[in-house]
């Protein structure tokens, strides 16, 4: 039930792909990491493909703390490769909001058992969450579908 608080996603993808295959296709389809953007290529992904699984995110030009990031592990089975993506916010983004709106939470209890509390600052802390979640929620499906593409 918290895990669900918290702007996390997982899809599965089943590749017919052979796993040599299938991490050509990605490192094909994947920038190396780089301190700079290269904006000749044409790849939507920056990261690294393991023997394994991946560790990749959407490039992006600007700043966009939502932009998820992919962790994939590939098992092989009987009809190819069986993907398992695990998709999750900046580490940041995720400390913050395992820190910050735990601590908001206690400052609102302590106000509302003393009868200060104003409906507006529990309203203001919702629609930071919504923002953050529905920001996240946006950004992975992007991002699922790019994938997608890459790995059927």
């Amino acid at each position: 039930m918290i895990l669900k608080a918290f702007p996390i996603d997982f899809m599965k993808i089943d590749s017919r792909k052979t796993l040599p295959r299938l991490i050509s296709s990605l490192n094909y389809n994947i920038d190396k990491k780089q301190e700079k953007v290269d904006y000749v290529s044409s790849n939507e992904f920056v990261g690294k493909v393991f023997e394994n699984g991946f560790t990749i995110r959407k490039k992006i030009y600007s700043v966009n703390s939502f932009v998820p990031i992919l962790h994939g592990r590939f098992k092989e089975s009987s009809n190819g490769i069986h993907v398992q993506i695990f998709l999750c916010p900046h580490i940041l983004v995720s400390v913050s909001m395992m820190f910050l709106f735990p601590f908001f939470f206690i400052i609102f209890a302590g106000q509302f058992r003393e009868g200060q509390l104003e409906l507006n600052e529990p309203l203001l802390l919702l629609f930071i969450y919504i923002i953050i979640t529905a920001s996240f929620r946006f950004e992975a499906a992007k991002a699922k579908r790019a994938v997608m593409r890459i790995l059927k």
